[in-house]
């Protein structure tokens, strides 16, 4: 029972991240080109913030739906919300995804030591425990109706 209790959480904490990643990025479109700018964002993007073009608002909807959809299957595969489609395929993708990111990024750092911050070593961290928490979550929230 608690270890089902706690994939749930694990569940809810991914899902609480990528939620909370979509807010950061949407509050971007009003606040500005200085938060791109602190968020990372490519210069392209920040150009486009100060331009008042399309690209940064358009660019950041669409990255901002990608998280909003990890959020939710996060939340399907705790079973805290309805089962999505294609529950599997998209719990391991994201994962996967995730646990890629939280290990590629260590050569990069490493290579650019410009590059080294507090805000990318924690990305770093967070994402690859999201991405082995959702594939473990899911797996117990699953295992446990067979």
């Amino acid at each position: 029972m608690k270890r089902v209790l706690f994939s749930k959480a694990a569940m809810l904490f991914v899902a609480i991240v990528s939620l909370s990643v979509v807010v950061a990025h949407m509050s971007c479109i009003w606040l500005g080109p200085e938060c791109f700018h602190d968020q990372r964002a490519p210069l392209s993007i920040i150009e486009s913030s100060k331009n008042g073009t399309w690209l940064a608002p358009v660019g950041t909807t669409f990255v901002s739906t990608l998280f909003l959809v990890c959020g939710f299957y996060a939340l399907s595969g705790g079973k805290i919300i309805r089962r999505l489609p294609l529950l599997k395929a998209g719990i391991y993708t994201i994962g996967s995804i995730c646990i890629t990111r939280g290990i590629l990024v260590i050569p990069v750092l490493y290579m650019y030591p410009h590059l080294r911050s507090l805000f990318e070593i924690t990305a770093l961290i967070v994402w690859f425990l999201c991405g082995v928490l959702i594939i473990w979550g899911y797996r117990t929230n699953e295992s446990k109706n067979s």
